[in-house]
């Protein structure tokens, strides 16, 4: 799956506990985003600072117009 330009990558959360490390190289260094499944549902995202700060912005801005109508 991918969004824009960025891959997201779909795992099980018994392969995020093997593989944290890789993982958090993947989120913080190269901005790929997880979605960490359990049992086939995806409840969890792993994602970098900068995305989760983009998105509070994208909140943030969305409260601001829906309270201005």
């Amino acid at each position: 799956m991918a969004v824009g330009s960025r891959k997201i990558v779909r795992i099980s959360s018994s392969e995020a506990r093997a593989n944290l490390a890789v993982l958090l190289e993947a989120v913080g260094d190269r901005r790929e985003r997880v979605l960490i499944e359990r049992r086939g549902k995806a409840p969890v995202a792993l994602v970098s600072v900068d995305d989760l700060l983009r998105y509070q912005l994208l909140e943030a801005l969305q409260s601001r117009a829906s309270e201005s109508h």
